[in-house]
């Protein structure tokens, strides 16, 4: 039980240092990670798909992400209120916003062709060649939830021996977007004491993120994203 790894990429960063109450931290990662064997969280001796005596399992990482994008700032209100009036100024003055954005390309899977007791395979292509339109272009819509990728185009395989043709982790699953953004309010109750009052959105544009769709062929859901990633809006106060 052994397998090499490789990882490649390019990373790039913005840093604005904090000059009139703003700051931020901007990163962009285009990268890729190959392995014939990636663990996973629950044994590091399960079963991949195929063919256990000869694997060829050299492909993409079941983590890689070719696309990610990360931004994160901070930005102290200018004050709005100059005059003489202490509860003019705790009201008007004092406001921060906070904000974190992710973008990041979705994951890799393999079509498998059965995962039984007895064998854990791949499909084979009823047509024999493949192309990568099989696994289906474009964004997310009420019509690729039920047909992510092009089912049709793969066969559970037959006959003793055929643990299936295609390779490993030839397809990719849909991209990931989050938005976390919060309001802070500080109240001046002494020279080194202040009161924070905070509202916090997770999830605030209530962007629906997709996990993976079922690729196993012998599923009745062969080809469908049947759960989400991510969970809904959530506004929290502290």
């Amino acid at each position: 039980s052994s397998s090499n790894s490789s990882y490649n990429s390019l990373q790039a960063s913005v840093t604005k240092r904090m000059s009139r109450g703003l700051q931020f931290l901007a990163s962009y990662t285009w990268s890729k990670s190959m392995d014939d064997y990636s663990g996973t969280d629950v044994s590091d001796l399960s079963v991949i798909p195929g063919n256990e005596k000869i694997l060829n399992n050299r492909a993409l990482s079941d983590f890689d992400r070719r696309h990610r994008v990360v931004f994160s700032g901070t930005y102290d209100l200018p004050k709005m209120y100059k005059g003489g009036s202490g509860f003019a100024k705790r009201v008007a003055n004092g406001w921060q916003m906070n904000g974190i954005l992710v973008g990041q390309s979705g994951l890799p899977f393999t079509v498998a062709g059965d995962t039984g007791v007895f064998a854990v395979t791949r499909t084979d292509l009823k047509n024999g060649a493949w192309s990568p339109s099989y696994c289906g272009t474009g964004e997310i819509n009420d019509g690729r939830l039920n047909s992510y990728f092009d089912t049709t185009q793969f066969k559970a395989p037959t006959g003793l021996g055929n643990f299936g043709t295609t390779g490993r982790n030839i397809c990719r699953g849909p991209a990931q977007a989050n938005v976390d953004f919060s309001v802070v309010k500080f109240i001046p109750i002494k020279e080194a004491q202040n009161f924070e009052f905070r509202t916090e959105f997770y999830n605030l544009f209530n962007n629906v993120n997709f996990t993976n769709p079922v690729s196993v062929s012998t599923s009745r859901n062969f080809g469908q994203i049947v759960r989400t990633s991510t969970g809904s809006r959530v506004i929290q106060f502290a």
